[in-house]
């Protein structure tokens, strides 16, 4: 799968999936926006790829501001040339909690990183997809995006969000050669994963899909890479489980 001669977006690039992304991309020959709230880290990943010969460029993105997600398309135009595709990753889960004490501040918060968030990326992305005649758009969502999870009533509620914001620009752009998919991850072995429960607590203590273990970050960037080659053209609109069989019985 080759990406050679295309401008790729990726956002929460900094660690974890989105690094990863990072790393495929660049190996597949994409020029590369690496974009992060954190922006030493993002600096890092860039400087890396740049090191390997890639093409690489960071820059600081909340991507719940809409000015830093206006920004960060025009800094692909600007340095690239263009946008072909996009790897929307940037997303904050939250400690286990009750529904009933998740307070009203982390709701707003998950929800405009999560949903919000997708959909400020979609918004900047598309002209640019538009100007170069198509393309392909990844949102990373959550296999709760597309099932309940106990405790994690926030950040469900967000990616089901994120899943449907994805269907529904699928059916929108489709005539405009642009796809747009979801990739639903179960749990990833990532360090961020590790910080958000409970002390003494982890996330591999959780597994209960069949395969036994939790994916890997490149697991998932392989599937985004997929998705935004050739190789998926007839892909729009789904929902793409990566989570070892977790919800087969």
């Amino acid at each position: 799968m080759r990406l050679d001669g295309k401008v790729a977006i990726i956002t929460g690039a900094a660690a974890g999936i989105g690094e990863a992304c990072c790393d495929v991309f660049a190996a597949a020959g994409a020029a590369i926006v690496v974009a992060d709230y954190d922006e030493a880290g993002a600096h890092m990943v860039a400087r890396r790829l740049a090191d390997k010969g890639a093409s690489a460029v960071s820059i600081a993105v909340d991507v719940s501001d809409e000015q830093a997600c206006a920004d960060m398309v025009a800094l692909a135009v600007k340095r690239f040339g263009g946008l072909d595709c996009a790897v929307n990753n940037a997303g904050i889960a939250h400690t286990p909690t009750p529904i009933q004490e998740i307070d009203v501040a982390l709701w707003q918060r998950v929800w405009e990183v999560d949903a919000l968030g997708v959909a400020l990326c979609l918004k900047h992305e598309i002209p640019a997809l538009l100007k170069r005649g198509g393309g392909s758009i990844v949102n990373i969502a959550s296999g709760a995006g597309t099932h309940g999870a106990r405790h994690m009533g926030a950040y469900v509620a967000a990616k089901h969000a994120a899943v449907g914001i994805t269907r529904t620009a699928a059916i929108e752009l489709a005539p405009h050669r642009i796809r747009v998919n979801a990739v639903c991850p179960g749990l990833i072995a990532t360090a961020r994963n590790n910080q958000n429960l409970p002390t003494g607590m982890k996330w591999s203590d959780l597994v209960s899909n069949p395969t036994g273990r939790l994916g890997e970050p490149h697991e998932v960037a392989n599937m985004a890479l997929w998705l935004a080659s050739d190789r998926s053209t007839f892909v729009n609109g789904e929902a793409i489980a990566i989570d070892g069989g977790k919800y087969l019985s």
